[in-house]
């Protein structure tokens, strides 16, 4: 009999939290049931409406938040029911009822207790899209108004959501949805030209924070599904983020902007598309691509990020001039204007850091007073606002131990704890376990080479069995390299009805030595809130395996 993992489960709360209440459509009457007798799964049921108006591509979504500890965990394995079949396609493009099914011990784990899961449905965007940096949004493959990454797309004056098109037969620009034609790009017909931020305020275009309001944002209004205009602080973190390399895709010049570190091979092609000036397509050479953000001291211009086959930066650009947008999806804003990806460990809030730890680091332009990066709040790096790029924290040179990691812009101060055991250690410690770097170096060796030789992040990387994590399998006694080794238990009942519980494997060998500790717990019924000692009524257990003290 196998046990369910969520074994203390009173409920299953299913909740949607819309991911824009302008762009997308809504998911009502979620419930979620875990299916008895256990077998794994739970059917996820809502109700879809709000597709035919909107439009766009979609896909479901799912995530489980834990209330106790507010922990969000994306769950990958889930599928639709489709005519009585289960798709791995989360796709859909209509209204109506819809029917998940999620694998939860494949996401959760045998291990995994909770009192009062709660499963989170939204609906993504189905389009193509990458994440350049940790924690960073995703950038879209594709301008607004193209279909291929290196097609030009639309042009648009700041704060324009329809896009114009050039008539390259005719001359002068055609707007997409043909409600105009030979518009000219010019500061006597574009109304955020000349006009500061309290005007542009109190005339709906931008909010109080100096961005346009979602009916101005052409990604919000062209697309839905959660895309937005990248935030100035977010092309600055594009530009200083990555590597640019100039080069020419199907004939278009342009550069690709790749990731880096864990993100190096995630890219994507910036068309050198010109802009819109008057009525005629000027500079072709060049690519400018524009924030949702206005500059504001100026009447004139606002924040995009500029490049020709020389160079590649952030510039003041004439709100008049039609430019193009790439579009992300997903928030990364820290308020003051200073962002900084910093990736910890979901689980305690504390990451095994490697070697060296690198951080990205940006600050708006004439909105911060620089910024500075302290370890165990001493300074280690400071810079003067407009600043943005890469500082590599040496942590070998750094003392066994928790290490607090700070970053701060004069407004708001993030904070990371990692944890570092030095070169010629022993082992490595997850949850205070000692893993033995020996046991890391010819078991896992694979997964060691995977992640750049370094043994604190291998041990906690998945496992071969998309189960347990490295260091799980050094516990339960698996080979972290083999897909089909599981810790299994089971259970008979002899003559006298009571319960026999085995497992595999068994590292203690029959009790004739102690490697680890072996708890077998119980239930009468899998509704109760507790496990406890088993007896002659007990008919659901499972098996914990720890170190001994």
């Amino acid at each position: 009999m196998k046990a369910s993992p969520f074994s203390r489960l009173s409920t299953l709360v299913a909740v949607i939290l819309p991911i824009s209440a302008l762009a997308s459509p809504v998911i009502t009457e979620v419930t979620a049931k875990q299916r008895y007798p256990w077998n794994d799964k739970v059917d996820i049921i809502c109700t879809v409406s709000g597709i035919a108006e909107r439009g766009g591509k979609w896909a479901f979504a799912v995530s489980t938040v834990n209330p106790d500890s507010g922990i969000v965990d994306t769950v990958s394995h889930v599928r639709v029911l489709r005519e009585g079949m289960e798709s791995d396609d989360l796709s859909i493009s209509t209204n109506g009822d819809y029917r998940l099914v999620w694998n939860a011990a494949a996401d959760l784990g045998e291990k995994a207790t909770f009192s009062n899961m709660v499963v989170r449905v939204n609906l993504a965007s189905d389009r193509g899209k990458v994440q350049l940096w940790a924690d960073g949004p995703y950038w879209a493959e594709t301008n607004i108004g193209a279909d291929k990454p290196w097609d030009y797309g639309y042009y648009f004056w700041w704060g324009d959501a329809v896009g114009f098109r050039y008539d390259y037969e005719n001359g002068g620009w055609d707007a997409s949805d043909g409600s105009s034609q030979d518009f000219i790009f010019d500061v006597d017909t574009v109304p955020t030209y000349g006009k500061d931020s309290a005007t542009l305020q109190s005339l709906g275009w931008i909010t109080a924070d100096g961005v346009l309001v979602p009916e101005h944002d052409a990604a919000q209004m062209q697309w839905g599904e959660g895309w937005r205009m990248p935030t100035d602080s977010e092309l600055s973190a594009l530009n200083g983020n990555c590597d640019w390399t100039y080069t020419i895709t199907n004939g278009v010049r342009g550069w690709v902007v790749r990731g880096r570190n864990g993100f190096s091979r995630a890219s994507i092609f910036l068309p050198a598309a010109g802009s819109a000036y008057k009525n005629y397509l000027h500079e072709p050479s060049w690519g400018h691509y524009w924030s949702s953000g206005l500059i504001a001291e100026s009447t004139e211009y606002s924040y995009a990020i500029c490049f020709n086959a020389g160079f590649h930066s952030m510039c003041n650009s004439a709100r008049s001039d039609g430019r193009s947008i790439r579009p992300v999806l997903g928030v990364v804003e820290v308020p003051g204007g200073c962002s900084a990806p910093f990736p910890l460990d979901t689980r305690t809030g504390i990451r095994l850091a490697r070697t060296t730890e690198p951080l990205s680091y940006s600050t708006l332009w004439n909105d911060s007073d620089g910024v500075s990066i302290a370890i165990d709040g001493t300074e280690v790096f400071a810079a003067a606002a407009p600043a943005s790029g890469d500082y590599a924290w040496d942590v070998s040179a750094a003392a066994s131990g928790l290490h607090a990691l700070t970053l701060s812009d004069g407004v708001e101060t993030l904070s990371a704890w990692f944890s570092w055991k030095p070169a010629g250690a022993e082992s490595v410690f997850v949850e205070g376990v000692a893993i033995p770097i020996a046991w890391l170096e010819e078991e896992a060796a694979d997964i060691l080479a995977a992640n750049d030789g370094e043994h604190a992040a291998a041990a906690v990387a998945m496992a071969a069995n998309c189960v347990n994590e490295v260091w799980q399998c050094y516990v339960a006694g698996l080979c972290p390299t083999n897909a089909s080794e599981r810790f299994l238990a089971t259970v008979r009942f002899d003559t006298n009805g009571l319960p026999e519980v085995r497992w595999a494997p068994d590292l203690n060998e029959g009790g004739t030595k102690r490697e680890r500790i072996y708890t077998v717990e119980g239930k009468t019924n899998l509704v109760d809130k507790d496990w406890g000692p088993t007896n002659e009524a007990t008919r659901f257990f499972r098996v914990k395996v720890e170190m001994p003290q």
